[in-house]
């Protein structure tokens, strides 16, 4: 049972990787994007042509470290420790280069792409002095 467990996580890390994988849309039977506050809804419906290209692939890219960061910290924590890493120096590099509003802009745009802003207030806690 352990081998099938590491294999389904090999599995979902590798289309974690290769952005095939799709957060379910619904959740209980009622759509995600209705039980989100406003702000959150309105982040997750942005349109692209709202941030930068750049931009829009830090929030994929921080999507991607976000959903892989829970099961490396379930299955090799020294591989999580460098996905912590790049995390915050994202965040270090964003605070650099635009600030809080560029940050905030990001953080609920990676939240559509199935990211968790909750991610940004454990890796970005104390950059920019900035907590969601």
């Amino acid at each position: 049972m352990r081998e099938r467990a590491a294999e389904a996580m090999k599995e979902l890390e590798k289309k974690i990787r290769l952005d095939s994988y799709q957060p379910p849309s619904t959740a209980a039977g009622v759509p995600i994007a209705a039980s989100l506050s406003a702000d959150k809804r309105t982040g997750a419906i942005t349109p692209k042509q709202m941030l930068e290209a750049e931009d829009e692939e830090q929030a994929k890219r921080l999507a991607q470290l976000s959903k892989l960061s829970d099961i490396q910290y379930a299955t090799d924590r020294i591989v999580y420790q460098k996905t912590a890493a790049e995390f915050r120096s994202i965040g270090e590099q964003l605070c650099a280069n635009g600030g809080d509003e560029r940050m905030k802009r990001i953080a609920l745009r990676m939240e559509a792409f199935g990211g968790r802003q909750q991610d940004c207030e454990i890796y970005w806690a104390g950059i920019c002095g900035w907590v969601i």
